[in-house]
């Protein structure tokens, strides 16, 4: 099967989407196979680039009204996870999760829409997930600096380069 093929088999309909809460929509966004594809690239600008074309599914769902309270909430609530945690539960899901969404977050077609005290809340929960990945290198050296990479590549965000 063709890469075209298969990218087409993981499309959403207009009904799918209409039907879906704005957290099952982030959960189906995030749960796309060739999301991986935000790494493929030379930078992560052109990786998402290239997602944000090819899935228009995260195009819909940075439009939804509740998308910027949603967002929050989902970024807040992923752990930041430790040693123990990923030994414990080999749970790499989490890490994989909070990369993508700090590179998400960090492109204007995902927080051009939001207000100003739900970009400052993102800022805050970015600070804080950062000093939490500080505290667990161990497991987390590897996605450390993907946010800061991520908002160095679009320099006219809203958002500080941390």
């Amino acid at each position: 099967m063709k890469r075209t093929d298969r990218v087409d088999a993981c499309q959403l309909s207009n009904d799918a989407i209409e039907n879906m809460s704005t957290e099952e929509l982030l959960q189906t966004v995030l749960a796309y196979p060739f999301m991986i594809d935000l790494y493929a690239f030379d930078t992560y600008r052109a990786g998402f680039e290239h997602v944000y074309r090819e899935f228009p599914a995260l195009a819909k769902l940075t439009k939804r009204a509740d998308f910027g309270a949603v967002l929050i909430d989902f970024y807040r609530n992923i752990p930041v996870e430790n040693a123990y945690s990923v030994s414990a539960n080999a749970n790499y899901q989490n890490i994989r999760s909070l990369s993508i969404i700090e590179i998400l977050i960090a492109q204007e077609e995902v927080t051009g829409g939001l207000d100003e005290a739900e970009v400052n809340l993102l800022i805050q929960i970015s600070e804080e997930k950062n000093l939490e990945r500080k505290r667990n290198l161990e497991v987390n050296c590897g996605n450390l600096t993907t946010f800061h990479n991520a908002l160095q590549e679009n320099p006219d965000l809203p958002l500080p380069v941390q």
